[in-house]
């Protein structure tokens, strides 16, 4: 299920010429999605229920976002 605000990080990701990469983190700060090639399809599925962290790097930019997964 996506939440309001993993909307809003897709719609900055439609803003985005290009992604370089996008990792999800834990609340433990363990890296569990490493995505290096370029997508603007962000795929949940394969994550437990819980609070993640994403980080989207594109050129010099960097968006940081919260988002719960629920299942």
């Amino acid at each position: 299920m996506f939440t309001q605000i993993l909307a809003q990080i897709l719609s900055q990701l439609k803003q985005m010429k290009k992604i370089d990469k996008v990792l999800f983190y834990n609340t433990l700060g363990q890296l569990v999605i490493n995505k290096t090639k370029a997508t603007k399809q962000l795929i949940t599925r394969n994550l437990n229920s819980g609070l993640y962290f994403i980080k989207i790097y594109s050129g010099n930019k960097t968006i940081t976002k919260k988002i719960a997964v629920t299942q």
